[in-house]
């Protein structure tokens, strides 16, 4: 595949899975002007509405945002660009590997991103700021 290619990732929200794409995905794949140069990827992780076991751990923000560089790095080729598409806690997602990434010097990690797309995402900065995306007013 061309340098050219882009890879589109779609990261969903609370209480939601992959599923919540499919009509983006459709329209991607039928556009003539996109189809051939997309790469189309869904990160999902566990957003379940309630624990039907104790003994099962519902993965932190810090956990899923960890995953979603690993998903990247295994997933994406080399040198490709990528654009995040996401909706509602999705966005947090992003925003916290985003930051991890920014604070650790991951400049990998961060050449890669070309596109943040976020649909409904809470971005308030008290929200923000008890996910430790932004510095506490002093």
């Amino acid at each position: 595949m061309g340098k050219d290619r882009i890879y589109v990732v779609f990261i969903h929200g609370l209480f939601s899975s992959p599923k919540t794409w499919k009509h983006f995905e459709w329209t991607i794949r039928t556009d003539p002007d996109l189809s051939d140069k997309t790469t189309l990827l869904h990160f999902g992780y566990s957003s379940p509405f309630f624990i039907t076991r104790f003994s099962r751990k519902i993965p932190t923000f810090n956990d899923i945002a960890d995953n979603l560089g690993s998903f990247l790095r295994s997933n994406v080729a080399d040198g490709h660009k990528v654009f995040l598409v996401t909706h509602s806690q999705g966005g947090i997602v992003a925003q916290i590997f985003l930051s991890k990434a920014l604070r650790n010097g991951a400049s990998y990690d961060l050449s890669r991103i070309s596109h943040l797309l976020m649909y409904a995402c809470p971005n308030t900065p008290a929200a923000l700021r008890d996910l430790d995306l932004v510095e506490a007013e002093t």
